[in-house]
């Protein structure tokens, strides 16, 4: 249930009703839900957190610019962006077609198609910012989408490569950093 409010009250309240029904939830408890789900103490540490240091989306680890004193604008445009990947997100999850058109699209084996989307959509994992999933990023769910579609790109093609040994490496023990820069190695979806 969307609410009327500020833009972090409005943004409180549609992220945790994905997963809670806030009906009967007061905005206090929204709020603190929504603070706890993103391990942090206070809508200040979201925001440094959320726009300061590393971004951590899967196969791509990028370096952020600017912070809290970012430009008022800028800082919206790049939320909206954000909540835009993240129904991306949501819709990816709800798919269940997906796999078997890309295992088709790209000749790879099913079980390894639903590996990579299992790692990237749906599992959490030990980031920097808590125990979470990845971060819905734009880029990655347009990489999706082509895959799906049948006109992807080589690096749409390597994201699912990158994330299924990212996994693999992951399962074996390594941190999601030392997975993800052995992934690389092979597999490097951000320079692409």
């Amino acid at each position: 249930m969307a609410k009327k409010g500020n833009f972090f009250i409005r943004l409180c309240y549609g992220y945790v009703g994905r997963y809670k029904d806030t009906s009967k939830m007061t905005t206090k408890e929204v709020v603190e839900e929504f603070l706890k789900r993103k391990g942090v103490s206070s809508p200040r540490e979201f925001f440094q957190k959320r726009f300061v240091g590393i971004r951590q989306s899967g196969a791509k680890l990028d370096l952020e610019k600017g912070g809290i004193a970012e430009d008022t604008a800028m800082i919206y445009r790049k939320l909206k962006n954000d909540e835009q990947a993240e129904r991306f997100y949501e819709d990816i999850r709800k798919n269940t077609d997906d796999v078997k058109s890309i295992s088709e699209n790209i000749n790879m084996p099913i079980s390894d198609v639903v590996m990579a989307k299992n790692h990237l959509f749906y599992e959490e994992h030990d980031l920097d910012k808590g125990h979470i999933r990845f971060e819905a990023d734009m880029e990655i769910a347009e990489s999706w989408q082509r895959l799906v579609n049948g006109d992807f790109l080589p690096k749409d093609v390597v994201l699912v490569k990158h994330e299924l040994l990212e996994s693999i490496y992951m399962k074996q023990g390594l941190s999601y950093r030392e997975a993800h820069a052995k992934a690389n190695l092979k597999f490097n979806y951000e320079i692409l």
